[in-house]
């Protein structure tokens, strides 16, 4: 599952190039490569027209910027930027998101809470795999023998270590928010 992002009202430079038209044409193929690598240029062009990440990407971004702007995002905001259902975040609030997240990431606060956040995450305690219980071997309808959910040794890591968080990603967001002219989370 993923969390596509679209702007409202994004600066748009240069104009979106169009798909070649289907046809009997030998060149189609070379036609379409040449409108891909245009769609391509257009996009990184155009920051503020689309975001994506996938949810395990995305709930960290967000929590972030929650945290970041908890004054200017509501309850709802918040909880709402988890769900693909559409949830519009005003130009407004992405003008003071970027204000934010750009002076977050110039005074480091950004690497730090990367790091931080690592730390916590490297030090969870493991948890009893839910295949196996904890035994390390099963015995059903998928497996027969050592579990391959936790690879025989009864205990995985926590489920929050699947949800990485990285500066990057953040700069990302930032080119897309600062761009945006308000979002909506689908």
């Amino acid at each position: 599952m993923g969390m596509d992002i679209y702007g409202e009202n994004p600066i748009i430079k240069g104009k979106e190039p169009t798909p070649p038209r289907e046809g009997n044409n030998s060149s189609l193929e070379e036609e379409w490569a040449v409108y891909w690598e245009k769609q391509s240029a257009y996009q990184s062009e155009n920051k503020g027209v689309y975001f994506r990440n996938n949810v395990w990407w995305w709930r960290p971004l967000w929590d972030y910027v929650c945290q970041a702007c908890d004054d200017v995002l509501t309850e709802e905001d918040c909880s709402s930027g988890h769900h693909n259902d559409g949830h519009l975040i005003t130009e407004a609030q992405c003008k003071v998101i970027a204000v934010r997240l750009k002076k977050a990431l110039a005074e480091g606060h950004v690497k730090e809470y990367m790091n931080s956040r690592q730390t916590y995450l490297d030090n969870l305690p493991l948890e009893t795999c839910k295949h196996c219980e904890g035994s390390g071997e099963r015995d059903d309808k998928y497996v027969q023998g050592e579990c391959n959910g936790c690879e025989g040794v009864g205990e995985v890591k926590s489920y929050d270590t699947h949800y990485p968080f990285s500066v990057e990603n953040v700069e990302e967001f930032l080119g897309f928010v600062s761009e945006s002219g308000g979002f909506r989370i689908n």
